[in-house]
């Protein structure tokens, strides 16, 4: 009987294996077709910006995918696949539409020296139906090369500025110059980044979306330059209500030729009453003339033989402060553990040894001990836990600022740094109003050439959607952390009015705190000193003169500041010295308000995880 039972069990097991043999053939079979059959239509790559796909290093750069035919109707989502600086690579996916012909565009940093990316996309079964590998050399950012760009229907002016020659700069510059075209605008100032010129026809900029101009005005801000060629140029930009612009200045220009400029933020705008392509027995004279007046008459006054200073587009130190910065949270009390040891050994072990010996138990004295130690270290665990992280972790600045803003908004944004206690894969959602960049590590000079292979280890993923950018951070060793930046427009926080004056005999006048906040610790910068304040609270005025008398303001140089003579001031006012020079090195003449506000940025309503978050406004005086 036992045998008939266990020969069924047997057939029953071996029928079972064949069924699902047959069933895996034929998913092996399907899934093959899906993976490998002929597909028609097209998908074109291009990298960079214009004619020759040109990267600088560690600067943000254009990825555009172009797909049609049956990689548009089978695609699901499109994969980059890109090497960092280090001996790992990013991850970015953005799904497709049903449309039969479409265009995706990413924008990542370059890495250092030549590298390759690969482009994927994927079905909705997350089979690989095409797949193509990219290589790519980035321009040495420190080589002093000049990037310029041009916007518009006439192409024939772009080369011009390569004719110039290094030595009609007075420096060793070289000039590249590349062509916009309509697969070349961008909704993300990022995806300019690399620019440090742009020339645009009055005419097609007035053709352009609204967050295509609004982009290239936020680059301007962040130290770009623009040009515009041909008449109505301010009064094209008079319409889109944008603040911030200085007043303006006119430049002579070789004969009968002015040029009319006007800073914004850290770059500037220029006016050319005619385009370049007018100018006809002096077209290049003209044209070198011109281009030199604008790179010496920046918005700095005048232009850095270090050209690459233009673009900024990292901080090591700042990098450095958010994957090190210890918050009062996790820094243990000292105090409690000397109190700790201090009662083990002066009160227990001698307590213990004298009461046993009263008691003429001498031999449980060496347990006893061994139990107190016992006890003693339960205690110190349970004291630690407060210092211990238990899960993946967040520290943040959020900088909200005036600066690169429309009317009635304000740019927020934040540097962000994550990491977790433990070896493991985890995951951080963040609001999808957000851009995110991620920001390249500098201490990873050397690490020579990556390819992004398909089989590459992508250590993080940007997973793009309308509901939300999840970032994927795959099998990161216990904190090692990884930066980037968010970056969005927010509505109107408010101003800071008032009247300063600066002379020998010190500093004047009053200023109003318009926000909804009260400044915590606010430094203002006067021109020559800064003026340090406590507790400003919304709606209040102060009055720097009498504030001084009263002790509640405090004068001290730049120098003082940056030496650490705050330290007596508050932990805040020291966090401002540190952020400082890196957030308002270019703005050493402008009056403005830079202060710590109580804030809950945007990546702390979106996660679980513990965010520890300092955020600093800054806000330009506005005069009465």
């Amino acid at each position: 009987m036992r045998a008939k039972t266990t020969h069924r069990t047997a057939v029953t097991v071996l029928f079972f294996t064949i069924v699902l043999c047959l069933l895996a053939a034929g998913g092996c079979k399907n899934a093959s077709k899906r993976a490998y059959r002929a597909y028609s239509g097209t998908v074109s790559v291009s990298l960079g910006l214009g004619r020759e796909g040109i990267l600088v290093e560690e600067h943000p750069f254009p990825v555009t995918v172009h797909v049609d035919g049956d990689y548009a109707k089978e695609g699901s989502s499109c994969v980059l696949t890109v090497p960092t600086n280090a001996s790992d690579y990013y991850a970015y996916r953005k799904p497709l539409s049903d449309e039969n012909e479409q265009t995706i565009s990413f924008i990542v940093p370059a890495a250092k020296y030549s590298s390759q990316i690969t482009i994927e996309l994927l079905d909705s079964y997350e089979r690989v139906i095409y797949s193509r590998t990219c290589t790519y050399q980035a321009y040495d950012e420190w080589q002093n090369m000049l990037l310029v760009g041009h916007m518009g229907k006439q192409t024939d002016t772009v080369s011009w500025p390569e004719q110039i020659k290094r030595n009609d700069l007075g420096t060793a510059v070289s000039v590249r110059t590349v062509t916009l075209t309509e697969d070349n605008l961008y909704t993300e100032k990022e995806g300019y980044d690399m620019l440090d010129f742009l020339s645009v026809d009055v005419a097609y900029f007035e053709e352009l979306s609204s967050d295509v101009k609004n982009a290239l005005l936020e680059w301007v801000k962040e130290g770009g330059t623009l040009v515009f060629e041909g008449s109505g140029g301010w009064t094209a930009l008079h319409k889109m209500n944008i603040n911030g612009f200085g007043s303006s200045k006119t430049f002579s220009a070789g004969s009968n030729q002015k040029l009319l400029y006007r800073s914004l933020g850290d770059g500037s705008v220029w006016f050319l009453g005619k385009t370049l392509s007018q100018t006809v027995s002096r077209l290049t004279d003209e044209r070198k003339s011109q281009f030199i007046l604008i790179l010496s008459k920046g918005a700095s006054g005048s232009y850095s033989e270090d050209f690459s200073s233009l673009s900024v587009y990292e901080n090591s130190s700042l990098l450095y402060r958010l994957r090190t910065h210890k918050s009062s949270a996790e820094t243990p009390k000292v105090w409690i553990y000397v109190d700790i040891l201090i009662l083990y050994l002066v009160v227990g072990i001698p307590g213990i040894y004298l009461l046993m010996r009263k008691k003429k138990r001498i031999r449980w004295f060496r347990p006893l001990v061994c139990l107190l130690a016992a006890c003693f270290s339960i205690l110190i665990f349970i004291v630690g836990t407060s210092t211990r992280y238990s899960q993946p972790f967040i520290r943040s600045l959020t900088v909200l600022s005036d600066e690169n803003s429309r009317e009635n908004e304000n740019s927020e944004t934040i540097y962000t740094s994550i990491q977790a206690p433990f070896n493991s894969s985890y995951e951080v959602s963040i609001n999808p109003a957000y851009h995110v960049t991620s920001l390249m590590e500098e201490y990873y000079w050397g690490s020579g050439t990556q390819n992004g292979t398909v089989n590459a280890k992508r250590v993080v993923s940007f997973d793009f959607s309308k509901e939300q950018t999840l970032l994927s951070l795959e099998n990161l060793t216990a904190f090692s952390s990884r930066c980037f930046a968010l970056g969005n427009n927010i509505s109107g926080i408010g101003t800071i009015t008032g009247t300063v004056e600066e002379n020998a005999s010190g500093v004047f006048g009053t200023l109003v705190n318009n926000t909804e906040y009260e400044l915590i610790s606010a430094v203002v910068n006067t021109g020559n000193e800064l003026a340090l304040i406590e507790h400003w609270k919304p709606g209040e005025t102060i009055d720097l003169e009498t504030e001084q008398q009263n002790g509640r303001v405090h004068m001290m140089t730049k120098d003082q500041f940056s030496e650490g003579a705050y330290k007596n001031r508050g932990q805040w006012i020291g966090k401002l010295a540190d952020y400082y020079e890196y957030y308002l090195y270019t703005k050493k003449e402008q009056l403005y308000v830079m202060a710590q506000i109580d804030y809950m940025p945007a990546i702390q309503q979106y996660t679980d995880y513990p965010v520890e978050n300092d955020t600093i406004i800054c806000l330009s005086v506005t005069q009465n």
